[in-house]
């Protein structure tokens, strides 16, 4: 089933039973439960299955999913092992911390061109990349055809940044403030205000923990 039909939470889904699954690989373990990987991507082994039914069936009851097989039909579906160039505008905390997680590349993606205003940032090498003067955005962007960009700027020129990264050609922006930015409505946004995810997930871990108690 073409991929453009299916449910837009369930491609989300996707992506987090990706991760889920190649971190659970490095375990050594080569079989892994829905229930299981339900606890890891905190979503309810009956949705795994439904989610995983657009696409085929795959699992024997009682023995669970092929890890290796299950990874390579979702990295097929995402279309993960072609690597996608990503632009990075910010190099603070969060944009160094996203610079050093392996787990882009494992997903066939490469932060290939970063940005940041901060002249004792500028001209230097963060994992092989050189950081570049953020008014270079426009020019290296268009010339290098960069359709995805994240932006882990101060939220009080994350606008700016937006309007130039459309300017640029950009059409999927990852806007890691807390300030929601306005694009033209083809452009895709999505905003993830790592303060709330933090609040999110200790809110989970909290609950669990209860539970447990």
């Amino acid at each position: 089933m073409e991929t453009g039909r299916v449910p837009e939470g369930v491609i989300e889904r996707l992506s987090s039973y990706l991760r889920c699954l190649v971190a659970y690989k490095r375990t050594g373990k080569s079989v892994i439960s829905s229930q299981k990987l339900s606890m890891s991507a905190r979503v309810n082994p009956a949705q795994i299955r439904r989610d995983l039914s657009y696409f085929g069936s795959f699992g024997r009851r009682g023995l669970g999913y092929d890890v290796d097989k299950l990874i390579s039909v979702i990295s097929d579906i995402l279309d993960v092992k072609r690597v996608t160039e990503i632009a990075l505008i910010g190099v603070g905390q969060l944009g160094g911390a996203l610079m050093g997680y392996s787990g882009l590349q494992e997903q066939g993606f490469k932060i290939s061109h970063v940005f940041d205003s901060n002249p004792e940032k500028i001209g230097k090498k963060i994992n092989g990349v050189q950081v570049r003067d953020i008014s270079d955005i426009k020019e290296i962007l268009t010339e290098n055809k960069i359709k995805i960009a994240i932006v882990a700027v101060p939220g009080e020129v994350a606008q700016k940044i937006a309007d130039i990264l459309v300017e640029s050609g950009v059409n999927i922006i990852l806007n890691y403030t807390a300030t929601p930015v306005t694009v033209p409505e083809e452009i895709q946004v999505h905003t993830s205000d790592p303060a709330r995810e933090l609040l999110h997930t200790l809110y989970y871990l909290t609950r669990v923990v209860k539970r447990n108690a």
